[in-house]
Order: C-alpha cells, then structure tokens, then sequence
C-alpha cells in the first residue's frame, strides 16, 4: 500500500492509502468495466438518462476515485483538459 496526495483546483490536498492500481480487484474491474459500458450508452443516438445517472455515479465511486488517483500518480492516465 503507497501514500497518494491528490490536489482540487480549491487548493485542498488529500492524502490516502491506495493498494496497487496495477492489480486492481474484481469489484473495481467490474465498476471499470460498467463505466466503459454506460459511456458507450450514453453517448449513443438511444442514450437513456440512467446510463448517464450510473456513469457519473461510478466516477463518483470511492474505490473508483482511488484508482484514478493512483494511476495519475504513477503517470499512466491522459491528464483531463480544464
């Protein structure tokens, strides 16, 4: 387990403990793998206003949240535009 500091545009810095985002769990994997599917959905011309309900809800996720963290520490995400 490492140490992950995570600034907001506020200024506020948060320190957490994160396991491994290379070897996340099968929960995390599942959440991931619903995330890819409701983004799919809810870009499409049938998008449903649930798929984007549950999209934004996962992103919101804790475990979620860590893993994103973790994998922008370790340099391996595409850093979001502002």
């Amino acid at each position: 387990m490492s140490t992950v500091r995570e600034s907001c545009r506020c200024g506020a810095t948060f320190e957490f403990h994160a396991t491994d985002p290379l070897t996340p769990s099968t929960t995390l994997l599942c959440k991931l793998g619903s995330l890819i599917v409701h983004a799919d959905e809810g870009s499409g011309k049938n998008a449903h206003p649930a798929d984007i309900d549950t999209f934004l809800s996962l992103l919101r996720d804790p475990e979620v949240v860590e893993w994103l963290a973790a994998m922008r520490a370790l340099a391996l995400l595409p850093v979001k535009r502002s």
